[in-house]
């Protein structure tokens, strides 16, 4: 089950009852400690309001509901199970801003010494860590190509794991040189999701964007209207290199199919299950599209009843891991996956990517002997010439964004690709 999508909740007006007073509801056993449980765990809690305004309990909850504010926990928080045992849970859940152990039952368990107390009842307390600097808040720059000025004006919709970023219909996006639009969204927690509009018209919605991306207009639209889209080239708005779609699961299936649809619902890697991944070095299974195909949508199976869930909307490379049966599997940053490689052509690697300031290069061809960055534009703006098969660039006063390396030589030049700074 996708934690994302889970209501939870002790009782509510349907099931609870007032025969013997506002406070009771059907379930009869230790309220509190179900509300710890359900508060300090994803998905979407809810207060039954009878509860709320029980005077015996209202402070209790409000104090578990601070607790779960104070370490920013959400929808698709990780969960640790630290023990289970007949008369005691325990377990740790991590938000955006640090992390918080609830334990339940009347078992002993000391918490480490770096959380504190947050609040405790009959067989249940919660400790709480706060960590101010959350590593997954980041910035996002979106860019639009809006070909042949097809909308005239150009607004972005955004939200976040957390959060609506903007309120419909959006932040109108910054117009630039040859039918560009651009907008920065900072601080974004977790990944970042959009709708691109024009006030009248839209796109589906763009999920799980988790670096710079560039965006057009298909020439198609769903049944309700709404433009599917593409993902482009950031420099001219071609159209992107094939979609890549990867695939880990730490379950080891025995197989791994991908099955993938068009737009129309017609199959694209064959019939149920589709095409049979192979297993890579790195224990990623991987499979790229024609570059003719702009959208898909996918599911990851062993072929013989677990899969994941529809992932729908797909339009550019992306990574994925497999997180339970039928669920959506969890989205990794593609550019962590590998490094950089084109071992049948030039065999030579680039990394770390994304960096924050220093860039690795291994294996380099003598006949190179300079490597050239550009911005998205095409716009060089460093060069370092080379004197050995191996070199390290410090990149530290670029901005951070996306940018485009290759390697020169007489007459001699390099496939490009695409480096992320952070």
């Amino acid at each position: 089950m996708d934690t994302k999508y889970s209501v939870t909740f002790i009782d509510n007006h349907d099931s609870g009852r007032s025969d013997d007073g506002h406070n009771h509801s059907r379930f009869t056993g230790n309220v509190l400690a179900a509300y710890a449980f359900i508060l300090s765990n994803p998905g979407v809690p809810c207060v039954w309001q009878n509860h709320w305004n029980y005077n015996d309990y209202k402070q209790k909850i409000k104090e578990l509901i601070e607790a779960r504010k104070d370490v920013e926990l959400h929808s698709e928080s990780d969960v640790e199970v630290i023990t289970t045992q007949n008369n005691l849970y325990v377990a740790k859940s991590t938000g955006f801003n640090g992390s918080l152990i609830v334990k339940i039952g009347n078992g002993n368990y000391n918490a480490p010494e770096d959380y504190t107390l947050k609040t405790f009842g009959d067989d249940y307390a919660v400790w709480t860590k706060v960590e101010s600097s959350y590593k997954n808040i980041k910035e996002i720059t979106i860019r639009f190509y809006n070909e042949s000025d097809k909308w005239g004006n150009i607004n972005i919709h955004a939200w976040d794991i957390q959060k609506n970023l903007t309120t419909w219909p959006g932040e109108a996006m910054t117009k630039l040189d040859n039918n560009w639009y651009s907008y920065t969204f900072k601080n974004i927690r977790g990944n970042l999701n959009i709708v691109i509009n024009s006030g009248d018209e839209q796109t589906l919605d763009i999920n799980n964007i988790v670096a710079n991306s560039c965006f057009s207009l298909s020439n198609n639209k769903d049944i309700n209207g709404k433009y599917y889209y593409k993902s482009v080239n950031c420099g001219d708005g071609s159209q992107s290199d094939p979609i890549k779609v990867q695939f880990k699961n730490d379950i080891s299936w025995d197989k791994t199919y991908l099955y993938s649809w068009d737009i129309e619902g017609e199959p694209i890697t064959g019939s149920w299950p589709g095409t049979e991944l192979t297993k890579l070095e790195n224990d990623w299974y991987s499979f790229e599209f024609d570059s003719s195909i702009e959208f898909i949508n996918i599911i990851f199976s062993n072929g013989s009843g677990t899969q994941t869930a529809d992932i729908l909307g797909v339009t550019q490379s992306s990574c994925y891991i497999f997180t339970s049966p039928d669920a959506l599997p969890s989205i990794a940053d593609c550019s962590t996956v590998d490094k950089i490689t084109n071992e049948e052509e030039e065999n030579f690697i680039i990394y770390p990517n994304p960096t924050s300031g220093t860039l690795n290069i291994e294996g380099v061809d003598i006949n190179y002997n300079k490597v050239v960055i550009t911005d998205i534009t095409g716009k060089e703006i460093k060069i370092k010439y080379l004197n050995s098969t191996n070199a390290t660039l410090n990149i530290e006063e670029l901005e951070n964004g996306i940018y485009l390396i290759y390697l020169k030589g007489k007459n001699l030049k390099s496939d490009i690709y695409k480096i992320i700074k952070k």
